[in-house]
């Protein structure tokens, strides 16, 4: 047997080598004589060992190990140089149980997986637990011991807060009623907005000016509400401990979501977003631009210097949570930092001038990026490799407050009056519809199920057009505007380049097509039809999940043989605090795509790559292939694929493409059901805001208000 495992061995590559080797008699066949792997007997001797010389634990620690790695190999004795992969022919699974075992052991070091990958031998991870020590004291290539090198705070934070049960029932009405009043509040406006630009709805210059001042009244109102909230019910934050369902925990519930909640959300990334958050406290330096959708609460104690750079999802909230105890505390960005897209900055953390915090990656309690010093990781390390590259051009104050007041201008002088002026237009049909020309308040009680078959068919229509022109529109206005942009080109920010990229964007980013055709053979034909170049697909029935965003879908490119889970996000975009590029973004040919994958333009991960879930993929070094990449910072991990080529060599193709019909038309099913259920919410609220609408024309708001109740 050793002879045939070193001829395996030297021909082929390690996942491909067999852990067992039995002689059969009869191997079983099925009727396309082929090997039948579904009925070969399971192994009834040992693994094979590995072709190599046998070296005898020598310390306690490699006799604990050899051991236990013995037991879940299923082998009687383990050379201490023996590769856990190549010699043994291990895999992940066994690694995860190899791992667990360990930690079981109590006289042994805290261990992490990193470490196993990273010294996959006996000999090598007894080295380097015996360096950690019996109490965890690590090295910095430890996962485990970079936490514990770190000065963390939060493990001050070890007694946990056990609310009274009148304490969630006070906090949870309080709650409750705090809801209610902001519906009535929200309808309120709604009412009186709709009462005083409705009466002129016959002059429309008359009706354009109170449009628009009614818009920017109502934006400007609920901009200044979450600032009088905070100054008001919690003052300056302040460092401290607040027990959750306590009455501090109900203020700062209120002011999380009144904050949270603002429209001013859509300006962020402009320097009217920065100025609001110095309303509410923050201290903010010019030049800075904030691209998270993640608006901070602590806001007080949030501070970020001149000419920064903030991802979009990174979030900063000035707050952690244990042990049902929220902890506030500072975060501090000095001047001309960066933060990359989907990362993470605790309490107690700091970024000195010029740092750079890599994407996907955390600073955790009580760490610090000293002045221009790149990290990335969780928790984050050194590094290298540079995550702002491109050029700087000239940007001043005025061109971004020029581009932000266009903005404005836009949304307030143009589309909110011209989406009042198509309402105004088509109430008067829907109503005369709705009561047969009698108009609303006069008609006669249709009652909800009448009513309901009376807008039935009307609604479904509109859906099926409104669903259809939708579709016409994401493929086709993207890329008229994509002429405009010339890829790898560095353009200033706040200019017309930036407005025709974040359409595109925009409008390129579906949600809705996403979750309709995702995880079924369709959505390859949707994201070719938004653009993405697919190359020669092979249909699985789910190449691609139900979430995929990117900055450029005709900068996108998936190799041949690529499976994408949910959450994958292509960084075609590029930015500084003054200018950004569009480039390339590809995934090569057989890759596996794990979940939450924030992918940038220049990954080193090439074919046949497993990226493991949240993974922190490369940018710096040789193109990877025929590795997976798992952690962040990633380190490599052997790309087992033989179960899954086993068992997809048991599905001739013609059996396959059966199966891929088959989960087509069950998809279509549910696609089918998914629109239906999503019509029928809209026709049940429609009814409503009629009922809602008759009865307020009769009785006054009280009837409007318990219509919405």
């Amino acid at each position: 047997l050793g002879d045939i495992q070193k001829i395996l061995k030297d021909n082929l590559p390690p996942y491909m080598v067999p852990a067992y080797i039995e002689y059969l008699p009869v191997i079983p066949m099925t009727s396309s004589d082929k090997a039948d792997r579904k009925n070969l007997p399971p192994p009834t001797g040992q693994r094979v060992a590995a072709d190599t010389e046998y070296f005898a634990p020598q310390t306690p620690t490699q006799e604990l190990l050899a051991g236990a790695i013995g037991e879940v190999l299923k082998l009687d004795k383990v050379s201490i140089r023996d590769d856990f992969f190549k010699d043994l022919g291990a895999h992940s699974m066994l690694m995860a149980q190899f791992g667990s075992k360990l930690r079981k052991i109590e006289t042994l070091p805290g261990i992490s997986m990193r470490d196993i990958y990273l010294n996959p031998t006996v000999e090598k991870l007894a080295a380097h637990m015996d360096t950690l020590g019996g109490n965890g004291a690590a090295t910095h290539g430890s996962e485990a011991g970079r936490r514990k090198d770190i000065p963390v705070a939060a493990r001050k934070y070890n007694k946990a807060h056990i609310p009274a049960r009148r304490d969630y029932y006070i906090c949870g009405a309080l709650q409750l009623a705090t809801m209610f009043a902001f519906v009535i509040l929200g309808l309120w406006v709604f009412v009186t907005g709709f009462e005083w630009t409705y009466e002129v709805r016959n002059d429309n210059g008359a009706l354009y000016a109170r449009a628009v001042m009614f818009s920017a009244a109502t934006f400007l109102f609920y901009c200044i509400m979450p600032i009088a909230a905070k100054w008001l019910l919690i003052g300056r934050w302040q460092p401290q401990k607040i027990p959750v369902w306590s009455l501090a925990y109900y203020r700062f519930w209120l002011v999380k979501g009144f904050i949270q909640y603002s429209p001013m959300a859509a300006f962020i990334g402009t320097p009217l977003y920065n100025l609001y958050l110095r309303l509410l406290g923050a201290r903010i330096g010019t030049g800075t631009v904030i691209s998270s959708k993640v608006v901070p609460v602590c806001t007080d104690l949030i501070s970020i210097g001149n000419n920064c750079v903030v991802g979009r999802d990174s979030v900063f909230p000035g707050y952690t949570v244990q042990g049902n105890i929220i902890h506030t505390g500072p975060v501090n960005i000095g001047n001309d930092a960066f933060v990359g897209d989907a990362s993470i900055l605790d309490v107690e953390t700091s970024i000195g001038d010029g740092g750079q915090l890599g994407h996907v990656s955390s600073l955790q309690s009580g760490q610090t990026i000293p002045a221009g010093t790149n990290m990335h990781g969780s928790p984050a390390e050194p590094t290298d490799a540079d995550y702002c590259k491109i050029e700087r051009l000239h940007c001043s104050e005025l061109r971004r407050w020029s581009y932000t007041l266009c903005l404005f201008a836009l949304s307030f002088f143009v589309s909110a009056p011209l989406a009042v002026i198509v309402f105004y237009w088509f109430l008067p049909i829907a109503t005369s519809y709705v009561s047969a020309g009698q108009g609303l308040a006069d008609a006669p009680d249709l009652g909800f199920i009448k009513l309901a078959t009376t807008l039935a068919p009307v609604t479904l229509l509109l859906f099926v057009i409104g669903l259809v022109l939708g579709l016409v529109f994401v493929a086709s206005l993207p890329r008229l505007l994509n002429r405009f942009l010339e890829p790898g080109k560095v353009y200033v920010l706040y200019g017309f380049h930036n407005l025709i990229h974040n359409i595109i964007s925009a409008t390129s980013n579906s949600a809705i097509f996403n979750l309709l055709f995702g995880d079924s053979s369709l959505i390859v034909h949707y994201l070719k039809a938004i653009g993405y170049d697919l190359g020669k697909v092979v249909q699985t029935g789910a190449n691609f999940g139900l979430d995929q965003r990117h900055d450029n879908p005709f900068l996108c490119k998936i190799g041949s043989g690529t499976m994408v889970s949910d959450g994958l996000t292509m960084m075609n975009m590029q930015m500084s605090n003054s200018s950004f590029s569009l480039n390339r973004v590809r995934i090569g040919e057989k890759n596996y795509v794990g979940n939450t994958i924030y992918l940038p333009h220049d990954s080193r991960a090439g074919n046949n790559c497993l990226l493991a879930t949240k993974v922190l993929v490369p940018i710096e070094g040789p193109m990877l292939e025929n590795v997976g990449l798992l952690g962040s910072p990633s380190f490599q991990i052997p790309r087992i694929t033989k179960r899954d080529k086993d068992a997809a060599a048991e599905i001739d193709d013609a059996k396959r493409q059966k199966q891929l019909r088959a989960k087509l038309r069950y998809n279509i099913g549910t696609m089918v059901l998914f629109l239906a259920i999503n019509w029928f919410y809209g026709l049940v609220m429609l009814v409503l805001m009629f009922a809602a609408a008759r009865a307020y024309l009769q009785t006054g708001f009280s009837a409007a208000v318990h219509f919405t109740i």
